[in-house]
């Protein structure tokens, strides 16, 4: 089977996920902090190509190797200088650059977690985060994720009533301990804060922010809501100057249209292409199975 067929299967197969990955950002674009996720590729094994004149099959008579490819009179080994040595050496390893490829891969789909646009609301519950950082929420089973989504509710519980998600996911202080609003607060009156914020105003209800040494190694497990991972290491409690909560407003999506369609049109034209390689492929093998009969 001609080598070709399988490469450009491979890549077909990759670019198709390239595609999916970018019609995923475009269909979450007007989502609120949303992060778009870029997408690398990674170079399959590939085979040197060797020839009849390379170092390997010349191991025993290196000197008249160089003598032969260089056009010199061959030196003793014991007569070279530093210079001619590593030169030597460079030629002598570095000759044949041919390879035969397998094709590639999708290495990681990562995240790019670049701040983004802030947009005013009327809402008193709705808080941007300026910064790298996140909230934490808790969900009914107890189970703790992370997220920079700020577009909050309340829930009104037979114990209290709390800050929540939409989804009904509770909001977490620095202490990890569910947010309570006082019940003589009106919700027009709600101050969200951050938690070096210093007042002591009833109405200051101050959300936990959390970070990690790398947030790009975070694990996205829906939307807008991330785990801790071995790359990102455990989360901790925010206390850098400048990682602030803006009130009244809310973080955009990072999702840049063009720069998605402009991926889409590369991803179909690479996918196209491997379409024709696998076509002549066939071909080929098709001619030569009729030549055999």
């Amino acid at each position: 089977m001609i080598q070709g067929f399988y490469t450009a299967t491979t890549g077909a197969i990759e670019h198709q996920k390239m595609l999916d990955i970018a019609a995923n950002n475009i269909s979450n674009a007007n989502n609120d902090s949303y992060k778009t996720s870029n997408i690398s590729f990674q170079e399959l094994l590939y085979q040197r190509m060797r020839m009849p004149n390379d170092y390997e099959s010349n191991q025993n008579n290196y000197d008249t190797w160089v003598a032969r490819n260089k056009g010199q009179t061959p030196v003793p080994a014991d007569q070279l200088t530093d210079d001619q040595i590593a030169a030597n050496n460079a030629n002598y390893f570095a000759e044949n650059k041919l390879r035969s490829g397998a094709g590639a891969r999708v290495s990681e789909a990562g995240l790019v977690m670049t701040q983004g646009a802030a947009k005013d609301t009327t809402d008193p519950l709705s808080a941007m985060i300026k910064g790298d950082a996140f909230f934490a929420v808790e969900d009914k089973d107890g189970n703790i994720t992370y997220t920079r989504e700020g577009d909050f509710n309340l829930s009104l519980e037979n114990d209290g009533l709390y800050l929540v998600l939409p989804n009904g996911e509770y909001v977490l202080d620095e202490n990890y301990d569910r947010i309570t609003i006082p019940d003589n607060v009106n919700k027009d009156d709600i101050n969200l804060v951050s938690p070096s914020y210093a007042g002591d105003d009833p109405t200051d209800i101050k959300l936990g922010l959390f970070t990690c040494n790398n947030i790009y190694g975070l694990s996205r497990i829906s939307e807008d809501q991330y785990v801790p991972t071995d790359f990102s290491g455990g989360m901790v409690a925010e206390t850098r100057p400048g990682v602030d909560i803006v009130n009244h407003a809310a973080e955009m999506s990072n999702v840049s249209i063009a720069d998605e369609m402009v991926k889409i049109i590369e991803a179909q034209r690479a996918w196209e292409s491997n379409l024709t390689v696998i076509r002549t492929a066939d071909e080929i093998e098709a001619y030569a199975n009729q030549m055999r009969t």
